[in-house]
């Protein structure tokens, strides 16, 4: 037999030796449990709504907002930040595969539906609490939401000034503004609307615009697009989730005040496209009825120069205006081939006080013949109080039928052609002519 000498003191390291691996063991053990804590794999959608109830952690596409009870709101604009709707794909309507997602108010600012429109189609993961929610499976007590990565918005490029971009037709550029219309005023139903920086005003438009956040006059925002011209009018057509809000009730911009005649006889009217302008102008007509959506309302300064008054029946503007009346307008100088001004809210329509006379039509006009319509009447290519078309006074001949239908149509189109071919022995295109006009130009 052996004896060792120190024999309590080797017990003593013993018994260390022993609670030090206890507690190394511990560590370990804890150690994994949060790593595996940490790994945790989310859930699908339909997963958690067969799950019912406990902790989970759920990844899911928002397709929009629980309203109530089995019911969705699956297109912006929203009413509020209080709740989102995920599914497992960002095409999905049935509420059967929706689980509504209540938003805490430390999370509303970055993933709240009405702040935040362009969410819609991006992967969120949510950890929180299965229970009822909206009379359904839904997660409540939220712990974290974050964007997947894959589905982050990628940087923006740079921005460029409003009045750079319209330079870059047909390119892909990133500008910033403040949105001086509301889209549902006038855009006739589309995406249709302008924004304006220092530098110009461009037009904004989609014909999809169920894909974007609703426009507003005072909204700061950014736009991703390809620059088009439509009719002559610059535009940007945004990319799927181009457009970001980045504030809202913003001060507009102060309006260019101008003349008929300088935009439409100068220059000006190129720099001030897509701007916001002020201009005083006689109502010369107002038509019976809308066309495409709007009235083509024509106005005139004191020589005569003229412009449309293009106003969308969404502003409820046509009912306050009056024919022989001078006002001063404000609104977006638009274009469809030759300038338009485009007024956006009933404010942007000032009767003046003082009431000039109406413009005198009286006079001579020079013209160059575009063509000969029939005896009675020609078309020039430049307008001459505002139209084209000219009839003359203590003429009338028969009209030109193309399709005559009966014998009294015939005789019309027999005679009709007699009295047009002789005109065209005596007036030819681009022949330069006199319009002499009387004190009343139309009848």
């Amino acid at each position: 037999m052996v004896y060792i000498k120190g024999g309590k003191m080797m017990r003593r390291i013993l018994h260390i030796v022993l609670i030090t691996t206890l507690v190394f063991l511990n560590v370990m053990y804890t150690c994994k449990a949060v790593k595996a804590a940490e790994q945790q794999q989310p859930i699908s959608v339909d997963q958690a709504i067969q799950q019912k109830e406990g902790q989970a952690l759920v990844e899911g596409y928002a397709v929009g907002q629980a309203v109530s009870p089995q019911h969705y709101k699956l297109a912006s604009p929203f009413s509020n930040n209080y709740n989102v709707a995920l599914a497992d794909s960002e095409n999905e309507t049935s509420p059967d595969h929706i689980l509504p997602v209540q938003i805490p108010s430390a999370f509303r600012s970055q993933f709240g539906l009405q702040t935040n429109p362009l969410l819609l189609g991006k992967k969120i993961t949510v950890q929180g609490q299965l229970e009822d929610y909206f009379s359904t499976t839904g997660l409540k007590n939220i712990q974290s939401m974050d964007l997947t990565d894959d589905t982050k918005t990628p940087p923006a490029e740079q921005p460029v000034s409003i009045n750079e971009a319209r330079g870059r037709l047909n390119e892909e550029v990133t500008i910033k503004g403040i949105v001086t219309a509301d889209q549902s005023a006038v855009g006739g139903g589309k995406l249709s609307t302008f924004m304006q920086d220092e530098t110009g005003g461009i037009n904004i438009y989609s014909s999809a615009p169920e894909q974007f956040p609703e426009l507003k006059e005072g909204m700061d925002i950014t736009v991703t697009g390809k620059i088009t011209t439509y009719q002559g009018l610059t535009e940007i057509v945004p990319n799927s989730s181009g457009i970001k809000i980045n504030q809202s009730n913003q001060s507009l911009p102060v309006p260019k005040h101008s003349t008929i005649n300088e935009l439409v006889n100068s220059s000006l009217g190129d720099q001030l496209e897509g701007r916001l302008v002020a201009l005083k102008a006689y109502v010369s007509s107002i038509p019976n009825s809308p066309a495409g959506g709007g009235y083509n309302v024509t106005v005139i300064d004191e020589d005569h120069h003229v412009m449309m008054l293009r106003v969308m029946n969404e502003t409820g503007i046509i009912d306050k205006l009056n024919e022989g009346k001078w006002y001063e307008f404000t609104g977006i100088l638009s274009r469809y081939q030759s300038f338009q001004l485009l007024p956006r809210k009933s404010s942007d329509l000032k009767l003046l006080e003082e009431q000039p006379a109406p413009p005198s039509s009286e006079g001579e006009y020079e013209g160059i013949v575009d063509r000969v319509v029939d005896g009675d009447t020609i078309h020039l290519k430049s307008p001459v109080l505002g139209t084209t078309k000219i009839r003359f006074v203590n003429v009338d001949t028969p009209e030109t039928y193309h399709t005559p239908k009966n014998e009294a149509d015939e005789n019309q189109l027999r005679f009709g052609k007699k009295a047009s071919d002789y005109l065209k022995t005596v007036l030819s295109p681009g022949d330069k002519i006199t319009v002499k006009v009387g004190s009343e130009a139309k009848d």
